[in-house]
């Protein structure tokens, strides 16, 4: 077999190889910003992770929507501290910001991200 069939073979196998391992159309994740506060899509998109970093004292809440609605959806992460907590799982979740409550001053909104 000549060097050009070989590699020809070799990658063809590492993108058979690559198809298997993936399956088909995987659900990826998708992050949301605001500043350092960030949200993240986990388990198939069926939930989110809503985390505060910032560790300033202010909340911060995830607005989402879900496949099949038109609805935003808010979920809050009150301690302000550097922890995320987790969304209820539904439907997989495709449109997303992060928004942080400021106390006596204006609420910064990032900006929105989709799956």
């Amino acid at each position: 077999m000549k060097k050009t069939a070989r590699r020809a073979v070799a990658i063809s196998g590492m993108t058979l190889a690559i198809g298997a391992t993936l399956g088909a159309a995987p659900a990826f994740g998708f992050y949301a910003w605001q500043g350092d506060d960030y949200a993240y899509t986990t388990n198939g998109g069926r939930n989110a992770e809503v985390c505060d970093w910032e560790a300033d004292g202010n909340k911060i809440k995830a607005q989402y929507r879900r496949d099949g609605s038109d609805t935003i959806k808010n979920w809050w992460n009150e301690l302000g501290d550097g922890s995320c907590y987790p969304t209820p799982e539904g439907r997989e979740i495709n449109k997303m910001r992060v928004v942080e409550q400021r106390f006596a001053a204006p609420d910064v909104e990032g900006k929105w991200y989709y799956r």
